[in-house]
């Protein structure tokens, strides 16, 4: 799942996204990682986005993956870390 997060690029699809992670563990409106602290600059990077919808996966135990998408559909944001 590491690998294929990493390929992800700004400008890609929810599809390809979706297609790439499988289906996203949860869809939210806001950055969607389960802590701030330590990662503070993805959730400020994303209030500072076009991002208008979030989806969260979750690789093992406790390593998340978020990425943000416009009103396009397309990614403007990722982020990742742990709980």
């Amino acid at each position: 799942m590491d690998a294929n997060y990493e390929k992800i690029s700004k400008g890609d699809t929810k599809q390809s996204v979706v297609d790439a992670l499988g289906e996203p563990r949860a869809k939210t409106d806001e950055f969607n990682l389960p802590q701030r602290h330590g990662f503070k600059h993805h959730f400020d990077s994303a209030e500072r986005s076009s991002a208008v919808e979030y989806y969260q996966w979750i690789n093992g135990m406790n390593w998340y993956y978020c990425v943000g998408f416009d009103s396009f559909g397309a990614v403007v944001i990722k982020g990742e870390g742990h709980s």
